[in-house]
């Protein structure tokens, strides 16, 4: 019996696994990524790429349905702050692709780094959703499961981190987040208290996953899965998907 066709996207946390290269702070691609261990049950198409964001990443997604069709769909977020690199783009005629623009931070009031967070995650859901038979799961930060299963998404594991490491300290973001401060600073000066507050609070986060991940360098290189972190990922994948 023919197996049922799968299309895997992401970044880099889907192009394959990583061990720790002779580089500091470099991670090195390796076997056993998770598109690759997905191979013995589907017919895998994996379109990622190392250090796209979400938003650009479900553009490519909606460009390639244009030509093909698959039974399901497997969709790994990045972190959402990396789409703020879209406000610094020169390219004008590229950037007018992505719904997202500095106007709609202000006219919809998004005045804190959790609502920023929040509107970046919906916008992405949102197009994500439209491919069809969408599943959607932790690349190196959480998932928001209620926002996600809103826009009728299954959500595979809301947090890889986690997954590997029960009771793990994770993050919702992973970098950006000095950008995202200047950025809200900069266009709600009266709300600069709880931006501060937010921006320690999610700092602290983020520096808690990263020791997270060098406390197991068996599961994780500097900044990603390992193949045994591939692996056990897969099983929960299995378990959900």
């Amino acid at each position: 019996m023919d197996r049922p066709t799968l299309l895997v996207q992401g970044s880099s946390w889907t192009v394959g696994a990583y061990q720790k290269s002779s580089a500091n702070n470099v991670d090195e691609l390796v076997s056993g990524g998770i598109a690759e261990l997905l191979s013995e049950r589907y017919q895998v198409t994996n379109i990622s790429v190392k250090d796209d964001f979400n938003l650009g990443s479900s553009l490519r997604l909606r460009e390639h349905l244009r030509t093909a069709s698959y039974d399901r769909i497997l969709v790994c977020q990045n972190d959402p702050l990396k789409d703020l690199g879209l406000l610094k783009a020169t390219d004008l005629a590229w950037r007018s692709q992505f719904a997202f623009t500095i106007d709609q931070l202000v006219a919809q009031e998004v005045n804190t780094i959790s609502k920023l967070i929040e509107f970046l995650l919906e916008l992405f859901y949102s197009e994500i959703a439209d491919a069809g038979a969408t599943h959607v799961f932790a690349g190196p930060t959480q998932v928001n499961t209620a926002l996600a299963q809103q826009h009728g998404l299954v959500v595979v594991d809301p947090s890889w981190t986690e997954c590997l490491v029960p009771g793990a300290v994770t993050s919702v973001t992973e970098s950006y987040l000095d950008t995202a401060a200047e950025l809200l600073l900069d266009l709600f000066p009266a709300n600069s208290r709880i931006i501060k507050q937010e921006f320690i609070a999610y700092s602290d986060a983020m520096f808690g996953m990263f020791e997270t991940w060098r406390q197991h360098p068996n599961l994780f290189a500097y900044h990603h899965p390992t193949a045994l972190g591939n692996q056990i990922f897969y099983q929960r994948c299995l378990q959900n998907f």
